[in-house]
């Protein structure tokens, strides 16, 4: 029988290996700045923005698809994420505007891990000032709290704008586990003035300009007859503005305002609706079963 290596033969194997995986790192880098010598010679990247999160998103399947042995697939996202910052932070000037008006600043902890330990980051107190950050291009993306059902001020109506230049919704965070949340359903969403990516598993966001009130009881199952799942749903109403609610509807799948399923349903309705228009969309996030330890392939069985 052979004799197991030794640690000192071990640890000059690992040596080598981490030489490996940085000249990889190094060689990915060159071909991220052709990447970008490209986008200048097309035109550069869409509003400026050097930002492709349904990429991004499709990148982090495809590597916890196929990720096996003791690993933490958790881990893999996290050093990913770090890889694709600085290829973002490679293509031009990327920087984000935080919301950091809650005690334990989920939101900016999620920007920290999403977005890279160097990315350029300013906190604000308030919505408004992170939105209007986004809005003036001083900031590429925004991280604003995932909306609730019981907001008293929500910040969604300001996305509803049919600019095609406006803030919109185009990723959730975390995209692969809780990470370092100190409450396990706490969450952001990232704005910016990009169109979302159809990534093919997605929830799209809309907002429904209604001349009265729309109930849960009846979005719902109108939703359903024109064959969209409905997966979050809010109202807020203006109490300055006379025959106008609005109503914030997140459905399963990539879903615009003249999506032929959102008209069937809004029709079925029988309600009169001012105007509709789709403020985002988002790559769903990793499941927890994604994510579980698999030592025989990239899925568990």
């Amino acid at each position: 029988m052979s004799s197991p290596p030794s640690l000192d033969k071990l640890r000059r194997e690992i040596d080598a290996l981490d030489q490996q995986i940085h000249d990889l790192l190094m060689r990915r880098a060159g071909v991220s700045d052709q990447v970008r010598w490209v986008k200048s010679n097309d035109g550069g990247a869409a509003n400026g923005i050097n930002l492709r999160p349904g990429r991004e998103a499709k990148i982090l399947r495809r590597l916890v698809s196929r990720h096996n042995g003791g690993f933490p697939k958790p881990s893999i996202i996290r050093i990913w994420r770090e890889i694709l910052a600085g290829s973002t932070q490679m293509q031009g000037p990327f920087s984000m505007a935080v919301l950091a008006s809650d005690p334990q600043r989920a939101c900016v902890n999620l920007a920290r891990d999403h977005f890279g330990s160097y990315t350029p980051m300013t906190t604000h107190q308030s919505v408004r000032r992170v939105i209007e950050r986004v809005m003036c291009g001083d900031a590429k993306v925004g991280i604003l709290p995932i909306p609730r059902h019981d907001d008293t001020d929500p910040w969604w109506p300001h996305l509803m704008s049919g600019d095609t230049a406006a803030p919109r919704i185009i990723a959730r965070l975390p995209f692969g586990g809780p990470e370092n949340l100190i409450e396990p359903d706490q969450g952001a969403l990232v704005i910016s003035c990009l169109k979302p990516d159809d990534t093919g598993e997605d929830r799209s966001q809309l907002c429904i300009d209604a001349a009265e009130p729309i109930s849960l009881a009846r979005i719902g199952p109108a939703l359903k007859k024109g064959k969209l799942e409905l997966t979050f749903f809010a109202r807020w109403e203006n109490p300055q503005v006379r025959e106008s609610c609005l109503h914030f509807v997140e459905v399963a799948g990539y879903v615009t305002a003249s999506d032929q399923h959102l008209v069937k349903a809004l029709r079925n309705l029988e309600q009169p609706v001012n105007r509709t228009i789709m403020v985002g969309a988002y790559a769903v996030p990793l499941s927890k079963q994604a994510l579980k330890i698999s030592r025989k392939g990239g899925r568990d069985d």
